[in-house]
């Protein structure tokens, strides 16, 4: 259902991709009217606003040789990366429309405990990427990470902080949801940027992002960490 809003209750964006996002350096998205109130968020879903319309704007900006340059993650390319924040974009979708009762068994933090992932000896999910990325022309697939991710920041928009989502076999609040995706989002930013002539990602994402690292760590970390090493 459309918001209704006067003028004066909303806020405007620019731009046909921008739909959403507000905030980062990249923004420029969108022909759409939201109520100020969902404007301002939670300091989770204003993260996630800078941390996904950075990237996207990054990824819509790629040419074909950049697409292929390589990143902080190994055997993977730009392109791959791109693809990889594509399923974790929908993945997100998937989340915010999925509402779970009971209690939260996961936190922002201790979510990434025990986060998908087993030992890949075979480099089978390195390979499967690649192929996969590898079959989307590059601009379909930056244009629809760009949509995906701004529907992302609609749906979260218009969810409580915390109301219960489940996702990945687990129970979290919206707002730790965000929290997770700007941090996937982050590190990713930082991994594609390693060696592509492009900002880094902004301050509000990195905030959230070194923030679970201490919460996970159980102190600060070291000081002779440098930004990167950190989050990484």
């Amino acid at each position: 259902m459309p918001f209704e809003a006067s003028r004066s209750q909303t806020c405007r964006r620019s731009d046909q991709l921008r739909v959403v996002f507000g905030g980062g350096r990249y923004a420029r998205f969108a022909d759409q009217m939201l109520p100020m109130e969902s404007c301002r968020g939670t300091p989770s879903l204003d993260a996630l606003r800078v941390a996904y319309g950075d990237l996207a704007a990054l990824a819509v900006a790629l040419d074909e040789q950049g697409s292929w340059r390589p990143t902080g993650c190994t055997g993977w390319c730009v392109r791959d990366i791109v693809h990889h924040l594509l399923g974790d974009a929908q993945r997100a979708l998937v989340a915010l429309a999925t509402p779970a009762a009971g209690r939260a068994d996961r936190t922002s933090a201790t979510y990434w405990t025990d986060s998908p992932g087993a030992p890949d000896e075979d480099s089978r999910g390195i390979r499967a990427t690649r192929t996969m990325a590898s079959q989307w022309s590059l601009k379909y697939l930056t244009a629809t990470y760009a949509e995906t991710a701004s529907a992302v920041i609609t749906l979260a928009e218009r969810a409580a902080p915390n109301d219960l989502i489940a996702t990945q076999g687990h129970v979290l609040t919206v707002d730790d949801l965000l929290a997770t995706l700007v941090v996937e989002a982050t590190i990713h930013h930082l991994d594609i940027t390693v060696d592509v002539d492009a900002p880094g990602p902004g301050r509000t994402p990195v905030e959230v992002t070194l923030s679970t690292l201490t919460r996970l760590l159980g102190r600060a970390t070291p000081d002779t960490w440098s930004s990167y090493e950190e989050q990484l």
